[in-house]
C-alpha cells in the first residue's frame, strides 16, 4: 500500500477494489499458483481501514475451501501479542511482556513501539524484531495452509 491505488485506469472500480484486482492479476500471472499469501497492513492506515479494507481483503482471499490466504499483520499480532513478541526475540518469556502492549492489542492499535525502526517517530518501517516476527507469521500461516512439506 505504498502508493495511490486510484481508479483512474479502471473507472468502474474504487481504489480498494482496484488494489484487490491488482493482487488477483499478480496471482494469475504466476500461472494460477495456489500457494500464495496476501499480506495486510502492520500499521493503521486510515485510507483503506475506513473503506473496509480488512473485510474486503478477507472476502477476496479467504474461504473455507482455499483457507486464509489474507494475513493481516496487525490483527494477527494483536490476536496473540505475548506469544508473537516472544517469537520476535524481543522478550524471552510471555511473562516478560508488559501489560501495556496487551491493552493496546485489545484495542487493535498499531504495533508496539519496540517493533519500529525509530521509536520516537513511530516510523512505519519494521526493525529487526518486527522483520523476524513478520517472517514467523508468514511461516506459521504457510504451515497452516499446508504449503510446507515435512
Amino acid at each position: 500500500a505504498n502508493g495511490e491505488y486510484g481508479s483512474d485506469q479502471k473507472e468502474d472500480l474504487t481504489g480498494l477494489d482496484y488494489l484487490i484486482l491488482q493482487h488477483k492479476q499478480m496471482i494469475d500471472f504466476l500461472m494460477n499458483n495456489e500457494n500464495y499469501l496476501v499480506l495486510g497492513f502492520h500499521n493503521r492506515g486510515a485510507k483503506f481501514e475506513d473503506a473496509g479494507y480488512t473485510d474486503k481483503m478477507e472476502n477476496a482471499f479467504n474461504s473455507e475451501i482455499t483457507g486464509n490466504r489474507f494475513l493481516h499483520l496487525r490483527r494477527t499480532l494483536n490476536s496473540d501479542i505475548k506469544r508473537y513478541l516472544v517469537a520476535s526475540g524481543y522478550y524471552n518469556s510471555i511473562d516478560d511482556v508488559p501489560e501495556k502492549y496487551c491493552d493496546k492489542a485489545k484495542a487493535d492499535e498499531i504495533w508496539p513501539d519496540i517493533l519500529w525502526c525509530d521509536i520516537e517517530t513511530m516510523d512505519t518501517h519494521p526493525n529487526m524484531y518486527a522483520a523476524k516476527l513478520i517472517a514467523f507469521m508468514i511461516y506459521e500461516r504457510m504451515g497452516q495452509l499446508g504449503y510446507l512439506h515435512n
